[in-house]
């Protein structure tokens, strides 16, 4: 072989290394890239993202946001059509503020991050027992345990939807012995629910504390409007007058233009020094048009509560209107 077909042969296994190097590297590199996407964005209002991937053919992309409490948005697949993919993100009024990341994907072309900030002033809901108590009713079948507690949305204006309650009741050496769960249909903004219930036992109910779990379904921003309660009354058993009997008062429609047609009734009980004794459910069915009232009377759970002991008694709704 010549020098000078030595000199081809070197070369072209240098430019064979150049290629294969220049392959791996871009192998390294993402194929999808944000083309348009902001550094902040405003809780309620649209934000529009776009990413090129190459090559530019006709490929399936995603893309997902992971907000500052871990709270996971798919915003949708579509097409890249030309090798650009772009989505109208409407960034939920409840997203919880901070740093949120975006994540691209299109088919074989790659994966690309980025990072933003959701900027607002609307605060999700949390919930927080305030106060809790109970009562247990030795019975001839058995007993029964009335609770209650005081839920507070400490958010000032974010309701908080669907609020799954579980309640477990333990024992002195820490065994639960029964359990009670239930879902709350909404807990408005800034304020505190009272939710009261019961629970039967078989035979003895040495209860010695609640231990309440709970869970928020969903959220928006505040809307909800229910009734007022006004005349709030606890009177003891007709049966057995040293236990109550029921709570009592009246609901008024204050809405200027809904009829309430059904409210759900709930009532926790205080004693004389603001302690929890007990609690309870009820309804109230009368269509009640705008302006006008109507008595309800809540007797179930609040029978296992000593009357020597029922001072007081906080009631909240939660009722539904119709035009």
């Amino acid at each position: 072989m010549t020098p000078k077909s030595i000199r081809i042969v070197l070369t072209a296994v240098a430019l064979l290394g150049l290629a294969s190097f220049a392959a791996a590297a871009d192998a390294r590199i993402s194929k999808v890239a944000f083309t348009r996407a902001p550094a902040t964005a405003l809780q309620g209002k649209l934000v529009k993202i776009a990413v090129a991937a190459k090559p530019a053919r006709s490929t399936r992309c995603t893309l997902s946001v992971t907000y500052n409490d871990g709270t996971v948005e798919q915003l949708g697949r579509t097409f890249a059509r030309l090798g650009r993919a772009t989505w109208d993100w409407r960034v939920p009024e409840v997203a919880q503020p901070g740093r949120a990341r975006l994540v691209a994907s299109c088919g074989g072309a790659g994966t690309v991050t980025r990072s933003l900030t959701v900027v607002g002033t609307l605060i999700p809901p949390k919930i927080v027992v305030a106060d809790q108590g109970f009562s247990v009713r030795a019975k001839t079948t058995g007993s029964e345990v009335s609770f209650g507690l005081m839920l507070q949305n400490t958010s000032p204006n974010a309701d908080a939807l669907n609020v799954y309650v579980l309640v477990n009741f333990i024992m002195a050496d820490g065994q639960a012995i029964g359990t009670k769960a239930e879902s709350i249909e909404a807990i408005a903004a800034g304020t505190t629910f009272a939710y009261g219930g019961s629970l039967s036992f078989p035979g003895a109910a040495p209860v010695s504390r609640l231990e309440i779990v709970l869970k928020i379904g969903d959220r928006q921003r505040r809307t909800i409007h229910q009734p007022l309660v006004q005349s709030i009354g606890i009177v003891p058993g007709r049966r057995d007058a040293t236990w109550v009997g029921e709570v009592n008062g009246e609901i008024v429609n204050n809405h200027p233009l809904l009829n309430v047609s059904r409210t759900k009734l709930s009532t926790v009980v205080f004693d004389a020094g603001g302690s929890i004794v007990g609690g309870g459910t009820g309804y109230a069915t009368a269509l009640l048009p705008p302006g006008t009232r109507q008595v309800f009377a809540i007797t179930s759970g609040v029978d296992a509560i000593p009357w020597a002991r029922a001072s007081r008694a906080a009631v909240s709704t939660f009722a539904t209107y119709t035009p």
